[in-house]
């Protein structure tokens, strides 16, 4: 709930995800991804398991 925050806040987290099972990590990505389409932001997956998720109207490589 906290990284929802603070998204709804209006800033960008990156979560890494390498040190929880597969499981788990597809869980909170589908849960980080449903709170991020609901306040119009975006995900981009910079690497294996490290992800950004950002609100609307924070610029990315991604939507430049």
């Amino acid at each position: 709930a906290a990284i929802i925050d603070v998204l709804s806040d209006g800033e960008p987290v990156i979560v890494s995800l390498s040190q929880i099972s597969d499981a788990t990590a597809q869980r909170v990505v589908d849960l980080l991804s449903g709170a991020t389409y609901a306040i119009g932001g975006s995900l981009s997956k910079l690497e294996n398991d490290l992800f950004v998720f950002t609100p609307s109207g924070v610029k990315t490589n991604k939507n430049r």
